[in-house]
């Protein structure tokens, strides 16, 4: 994992960890974070509670930032 001077971690996961992941999502501004449904055809939990707390954070901070601009 790294961390960028912004505060972000990024982690780069090779796909044979995800064999075993019970959830997954994707984070970007355009998209915020986003749920992943399956991967090679074997459903996740979508949205998992992981993924509701990180689209919570997410709107949380974006929300902080839009108030404070």
């Amino acid at each position: 994992m790294t961390a960028a001077p912004d505060g972000i971690h990024r982690v780069r996961v090779e796909t044979r960890l995800l064999r075993d992941a019970r959830e997954a999502f994707l984070a970007s501004t355009t998209r915020e974070v986003q749920a992943i449904g399956a991967i090679d055809e074997r459903e996740l939990e979508a949205p998992g509670e992981i993924t509701a707390a990180a689209a919570a954070a997410f709107a949380a901070h974006r929300d902080e930032l839009l108030a404070a601009a």
